[in-house]
């Protein structure tokens, strides 16, 4: 046995535990890539539900766009007899019920004509409320509507089909004439692309906010 047999046995510690650290550290590393690997499976299927999600609203969205500009056309305004009957029935009440409705006092209609600037206000309320839900609505279905038309013609043509005209896979496939696996196919694909754009727009607004 060499004189200097202890000293050896330092080296051969170090190399022990420096090859455990090594596995260690790469057990670790492959863990990493697991877990990251599940988030992005999961981030890919949060994704393309809310893709879909986006597409299915479509229809809803240009339904309320004409309810709204019908409202806008045509606004339910609060008229000057609405706002005296309202203060009519309002002293009224005041009063336990001791004047009949339909019966103003001077007061009361000097009161009215007071606050027809309210009336207008109200009326003004009104008109911007509905706009401005309009304006909102035509911006996301704008957005949809170029995002899909960035598409190559024949995935926008599919898209259109399954989720603006709620038409099926089956019908699809009659209409452009291929085979449903190839619909589905085109879709997934479309839906892929269309996932990267919304999640694009939406991280940028996200390091902007």
């Amino acid at each position: 046995m060499a004189p200097y047999g202890k000293p050896v046995l330092a080296p051969l510690l170090l190399y022990r535990t420096t090859m455990m650290i090594y596995h260690a550290v790469a057990l670790l590393r492959f863990e990493i890539l697991r877990v990251n690997k599940i988030l992005t499976k999961r981030r890919l299927k949060s994704m393309h539900d809310t893709t879909i999600a986006i597409l299915k609203s479509y229809a809803t969205k240009m339904i309320r766009i004409e309810q709204l500009q019908f409202e806008l056309a045509h606004p339910s305004l609060i008229g000057e007899k609405e706002l005296i009957d309202s203060l009519s029935l309002g002293q009224s009440l005041l009063l336990g019920g001791g004047s009949q409705r339909g019966h103003i006092s001077n007061r009361t209609m000097e009161i009215a004509l007071q606050y027809d600037d309210i009336r207008q206000r109200m009326n003004n309320e009104t008109i911007t409320e509905i706009m401005r839900e309009l304006d909102g609505l035509s911006a996301e279905v704008q957005r949809i509507e170029l995002y899909v038309s960035l598409l190559d013609e024949r995935k926008a043509k599919i898209i259109r089909l399954r989720y603006f005209e709620d038409k099926t896979l089956e019908q699809i496939s009659q209409e452009i004439q291929v085979t449903k696996r190839t619909v589905t196919k085109l879709c997934n694909e479309a839906l892929i692309k269309l996932s990267s754009m919304f999640a694009y727009i939406d991280s940028v607004k996200g390091k902007q906010s």
